[in-house]
């Protein structure tokens, strides 16, 4: 016990200082650590996740759901490459989102039938209802993946293992992007998601977030790609620190090799044509978010059973 609680508290202590390291750097140099980020650490995150997903069946419960649910998320992912135009591309991403989901839930967990008709009035929702389809098609696969549930899976560690370090972690998930949004823009003059194509494909994002802090466009577009860059590169540094916990490393050889090509290709295509690398690292982004969507659910269940055994009254 002592060494499995050292260890512990020691992974607990290397996510509170990536945590900070990550935010003193989105204070500064925001856009180019979102780059740095997404470019290079992103696609290491997303082959290592979908091989490591793939060998533990996506966490479903049928026989025939690995397989379904790949080629499902695979289709759909080929399917916003092939829209041409911007808007029905986003209103693909947002059903494939939605039709996953429902497949999961009422389908290969064979869930009860009042669910699959939640998951029909989601889908209508969809088309009719502007904050459901700005919730799932810009939040899902970005924010709400690389910030709401990264918080999710701590939160669960934390009551799994309550410790003094996972606690602090917790906290300082809530107040270091607080500070990153609250902060002064001073020195950050000119910082604008279009001013550099390599960052136009989330220029709706960084907008989006914007809007939603009060204050000047120019100051809150600086608050809000303090707080993009953030959580995307500790969502990233997050998933490395528990190489050894999860051992999600633990593959052949062959297969390590094969996803060390491809993370390097990866790199490499969006040195030499960013608008093509962007491309790609987005579906293969989009690939990983569907694919863990059942690991998500599965988490945000447990967290909620373990809060509510906590919050319960004693007998």
């Amino acid at each position: 016990m002592p060494t499995t609680a050292a260890a512990a508290d020691r992974l607990n202590y290397l996510n509170l200082a990536a945590m900070v390291g990550a935010a003193g750097l989105a204070y500064y140099l925001p856009l180019p650590l979102f780059l740095l980020s997404y470019a290079v650490l992103g696609p290491a995150h997303y082959l290592t996740e979908i091989q490591w997903l793939h060998r533990r069946r996506y966490f479903t419960a049928s026989r025939w759901a690995p397989p379904a649910l790949l080629a499902t998320a695979t289709l759909l992912v080929a399917a916003s490459y092939a829209t041409l135009y911007p808007a029905l591309r986003e209103v693909a991403l947002g059903v494939s989102a939605v039709l996953l989901v429902g497949l999961l839930t009422a389908v290969l967990t064979r869930l009860h039938r009042w669910r699959l008709a939640l998951f029909v009035g989601l889908l209508l929702a969809l088309v009719t209802f502007p904050p459901v389809w700005v919730v799932l098609v810009v939040l899902l696969p970005t924010l709400v993946h690389v910030y709401a549930f990264t918080g999710a899976f701590l939160l669960l560690g934390t009551l799994r293992a309550p410790r003094v370090s996972a606690w602090l972690c917790c906290l300082a998930f809530v107040l270091l992007p607080a500070a990153l949004l609250l902060a002064p823009a001073a020195g950050t003059g000119g910082l604008s998601w279009s001013s550099d194509p390599a960052f136009a494909g989330f220029a709706g994002l960084g907008r989006w977030v914007a809007q939603l802090l009060p204050g000047s466009s120019a100051a809150t577009l600086t608050a809000a790609t303090r707080f993009i860059a953030w959580a995307y590169c500790y969502h990233y540094l997050n998933w490395f620190t528990k190489t050894r916990h999860i051992g999600f490393l633990q593959a052949p050889r062959g297969q390590l090799l094969a996803l060390a090509a491809l993370w390097l290709a990866s790199v490499a295509l969006y040195a030499y044509d960013y608008t093509l690398g962007l491309r790609w690292l987005s579906g293969l982004s989009l690939l990983h978010v569907l694919l863990e969507l059942p690991l998500n659910r599965q988490t945000l269940r447990q967290t909620t059973q373990h809060l509510a055994t906590r919050l319960r009254p004693a007998a």
